[in-house]
């Protein structure tokens, strides 16, 4: 669980009243002109997922990372279930087998990131469509990690799925609000500002972080392309990528 470790340290000062700490830009802003940190533990996520770290602030971090780890499974094997079955698919077995073998599910348990919590609000999603404002909660919680779901307003645009779009426009709002009440507004500031400093970061290149990075953009520069080309590159990528899933879900 060794990236769990920057969801239980925001956790903890959360528990000690130490909002500040949570973010720190201007620590890290001292640890990048240093060069390469030993340890990452930064939190680069927006405030609103305080609101599902705060009850792991209470107990030690090998029990948080064990809760944090286990708790999307049986979620995540029934809703692959539904969806296995939904495909034509024949038996429990054979689903919960699929589960356990999905190589990025495994990977994810051992580094206690976000993907299977992910994962199950997205499947959920997907099953619950039919119930527009449910699958919109759904698709809404996605906005703990941003740049996953920054293409499921344009998909659910594109299909007419407009309930679902503003059930997942009101979530949204819903989790920001409440975590500004919470935690002081100052704490956005803070936010925006780790959320650069992080992109400095990636861009920069640091040892050890951009074999973590599949983007085009880290990738081209990785191997020498300037860094002007490079952006182009992912621009271009990028708008290629808003055409195709405008195209699919407009043609569904």
């Amino acid at each position: 669980g060794g990236d769990f470790i920057a969801f239980w340290k925001a956790a903890q000062h959360l528990h000690a009243g130490d909002v500040p700490a949570i973010y720190d830009p201007a620590g890290w802003a001292r640890v990048l002109a240093q060069g390469t940190p030993a340890e990452f533990s930064w939190f680069v996520y927006p405030p609103y997922m305080l609101l599902g770290l705060w009850s792991l602030g209470e107990v030690d971090y090998g029990e948080a990372v064990a809760w944090w780890s286990l708790a999307p499974l049986p979620f995540f094997m029934g809703l692959l279930w539904v969806l296995a079955r939904r495909a034509g698919l024949k038996g429990r077995g054979y689903a919960v087998l699929l589960a356990f073998t999905l190589p990025l599910l495994s990977a994810n348990l051992f580094s206690g990131q976000t993907g299977a919590w992910l994962a199950v609000f997205l499947m959920g999603a997907v099953v619950l469509l039919r119930r527009p404002v449910l699958a919109g909660v759904c698709i809404g919680l996605i906005a703990v990690k941003p740049q996953l779901g920054v293409l499921l307003p344009l998909a659910l645009a594109a299909s007419g799925q407009w309930r679902a779009f503003g059930a997942a426009a009101v979530t949204v709002v819903a989790l920001a609000v409440s975590a500004t009440l919470w935690l002081g507004a100052g704490i956005w500031g803070d936010y925006l500002e780790m959320t650069r400093l992080f992109g400095r970061f990636i861009g920069e290149g640091y040892d050890g972080i951009r074999p973590l990075v599949v983007g085009p953009y880290v990738s081209l520069t990785a191997v020498g392309l300037p860094a002007g080309l490079a952006a182009a590159v992912q621009a271009g990528v990028a708008l290629g990528v808003v055409a195709a899933v405008w195209r699919l879900f407009r043609d569904e």
